[in-house]
């Protein structure tokens, strides 16, 4: 993962540490696998969005998770990527969501790049702290 100004600030095996990095941290995007132990990737985002609130929850998996979309957005979940996708769509899905829009598949009837202020949330500054970049960048 390439982007000027950009810093991957961490990684986790599992839910709860997601929750304790993110807590630390407080990156600008959390990139959350659904399949993860101790917390599942609804719950860490859950927690993470409850204790963080300016961080933006991005979800990964292998499966299906049309089922969940809904619990993914009721939570504060922005994206949800496949990870057979994950290489072509990482990068602008993280665009995507730190210029205030959502990133769900297309054929589970959400628009790719909804408003995210439909959850009540404003499109983030230019110019944030969070999991993906220090001096000055962005952190993912």
């Amino acid at each position: 993962m390439q982007r000027p100004n950009w810093q991957v600030c961490g990684e986790v095996d599992n839910g709860l540490d997601a929750v304790e990095k993110a807590k630390s941290m407080s990156p600008d995007v959390a990139v959350l696998d659904l399949a993860m132990e101790g917390l599942n990737g609804v719950e860490a985002a859950a927690a993470i969005r409850a204790n963080c609130p300016n961080t933006i929850v991005l979800t990964v998996s292998m499966y299906d998770a049309g089922p969940l979309f809904s619990e993914l957005q009721i939570v504060g979940v922005r994206g949800f990527i496949s990870k057979n996708l994950l290489v072509t769509e990482l990068l602008p899905a993280i665009d995507a969501v730190l210029t205030g829009h959502n990133w769900f598949p297309m054929q589970a009837g959400y628009s790719r790049l909804g408003d995210s202020r439909q959850h009540g949330r404003e499109p983030s500054s230019e110019n944030r702290k969070g999991a993906a970049g220090s001096n000055g960048g962005r952190h993912v």
